[in-house]
């Protein structure tokens, strides 16, 4: 199965001549678009089934700061669950037992995302010179993040899962009179760096969620 490589920001163009694509595995947030085929983007999650309905290709945008390694696969077979509770793979063999959860299928163009429903804030923390600290913990239900800087002297953070260092992660900046901030889409962990040297950094955050 194929298996690609996916730089922070950016997106790769992925065949897709069978009727069926699987996401085997992600590391991350995978969003996957055709506009010119009227395929508007939505997140893919590992597992998922995508009916093509005819879509010759779709492209792999990775929106995050830190690389996405995506396996997949292109096939003509669609795995499904049978009344008895067995997987039947369409036009093949039936499985007499299944160990792990069932595929869900998504249809392109038929994707419904739900909508955030709650909102909660965190007190400020103090981000000391030159450490890093875990804002939120992974939490299923969470959709976006708000995260801000301020604080008496200006600093440059860095902000991502638990790799980041004091030049990878992506950037935000506050302080000094300056509120700085950004926003994060995902489930995952978040922590963020301060990269100056002698300085500690105060951090905001708000998050929305669907419960």
């Amino acid at each position: 199965m194929p298996l690609i490589k996916i730089a922070p920001n950016s997106e790769k163009r992925v065949p897709t001549s069978s009727r069926y694509l699987n996401i085997v595995k992600s590391s991350g947030e995978l969003y996957v678009f055709n506009e010119d085929a009227g395929v508007k983007a939505f997140q893919a999650k590992q597992n998922n089934t995508i009916e093509m309905n005819g879509v010759n290709f779709l492209y792999f945008a990775n929106k995050s700061g830190i690389e996405l390694v995506v396996e997949y696969q292109s096939t003509s077979l669609f795995v499904h669950a049978g009344d008895s509770g067995t997987v039947e793979i369409t036009g093949s063999v039936v499985v007499d037992r299944i160990e792990n959860g069932i595929e869900v299928a998504t249809s392109v163009g038929s994707v419904e995302i739900l909508p955030a429903n709650a909102f909660t804030e965190s007190e400020d923390v103090t981000v000391l010179a030159n450490t890093k600290l875990l804002l939120l913990s992974a939490d299923v239900n969470r959709k976006e993040t708000e995260i801000f800087i301020h604080g008496a002297d200006y600093c440059i953070c860095r902000v991502g899962s638990t790799a980041i260092t004091n030049t990878k992660g992506r950037v935000a900046a506050g302080g000094g009179g300056q509120i700085g901030s950004i926003s994060i889409k995902g489930t995952d962990a978040i922590y963020i760096r301060n990269t100056h040297a002698t300085k500690s950094v105060t951090v905001s955050v708000g998050a929305e969620s669907r419960v």
